[in-house]
């Protein structure tokens, strides 16, 4: 997970590239998923979080 301190526009779009990532990424094979956040110096947390988002609804 990159750092991210941006709003508006530009948090609508890093959000929505990491969701599209996941969904590029996921399979039905895939059980569970690894969040590294070892290079990333903080930021806005919320759009990160919201970001991370598919991963929590996977049944």
């Amino acid at each position: 997970m990159p750092d991210f301190s941006g709003t508006g526009s530009a948090e609508t779009s890093f959000t929505q590239a990491i969701q599209d990532q996941i969904k590029a990424d996921d399979s039905d094979s895939i059980g569970g998923w690894l969040v590294d956040l070892r290079g990333n110096t903080g930021g806005n947390m919320w759009s990160m979080l919201a970001g991370i988002g598919p991963i929590w609804v996977k049944g």
